[in-house]
Formats: C-alpha cells, structure tokens, sequence
C-alpha cells in the first residue's frame, strides 16, 4: 500500500485507483480528474510524480475515493454471496423435486410391472 502523503505515493495510488482497464493514460487521468474535481494539470501533475508537494486536503481527498471504492467493493461482494445463498437454496429445492419426481416415475414403473405381471 502506498503512502497517500507523498507525490510518489500519491501517484502510485492514483494509477491503482485508475487501472489501465478504463484506457490509455489520458482517458486514465481524465477520469481521475472528474473524481477529485481537481484541475487536469494538477492531476496530471500529481499523476506524473511531477508536483512539488501534495496536499493535506488532496492527500485526504484521495483517501476518500479509495474507501469509496473498498465500500462499493464490498458491497458488491456481499450480494454476490447472498445471491449465491439464494440460488443455492434454489438448486437444492429444484434437486428435492426432481427426486420425488424421479421416485413418483419409478413408483409408477413398479406398480406398471405389477400389473402387467398377473
């Protein structure tokens, strides 16, 4: 983990806040720039490790945006697993029916055999 309170810190926080799955550096530094409502040169700056200093403000700014995200992450995870609880209570009524039906086909067949034998 980085330290937020260092320019190189800083940068090397905002490069993981914005993967390269959202695109190309600028698109990267763009999206980043809409997020902090910072100025883009500042954000480039920062992005960069090119700034003298980083802020209190900007430091917190972007301890913020990271928490949003482990918060929205695990949120996320935590409907996945309920989902998964629901469907695998699903699968396991689904198997309870199809098991008495496979019993009810079955019984039948006996009962069939019975018959057809006397």
């Amino acid at each position: 983990m980085s330290d937020a309170s260092t320019v190189s810190g800083a940068s090397e926080l905002m490069r993981d806040l914005w993967p390269q799955a959202i695109g190309s550096v600028s698109e990267r530094i763009r999206a980043a720039h809409v997020s902090l409502r910072w100025s883009y040169s500042r954000t480039r700056d920062l992005w960069y490790g090119a700034a003298r200093r980083i802020d209190g403000s900007e430091t917190v700014r972007l301890l913020e945006e990271r928490m949003k995200r482990e918060a929205k992450t695990n949120k996320n995870l935590e409907e996945m697993a309920n989902e998964h609880w629901e469907l695998t209570k699903r699968l396991d009524r689904m198997e309870a029916m199809l098991s008495a039906l496979v019993s009810h086909v079955a019984g039948e067949a006996a009962v069939g055999q019975q018959s057809r034998s006397r």
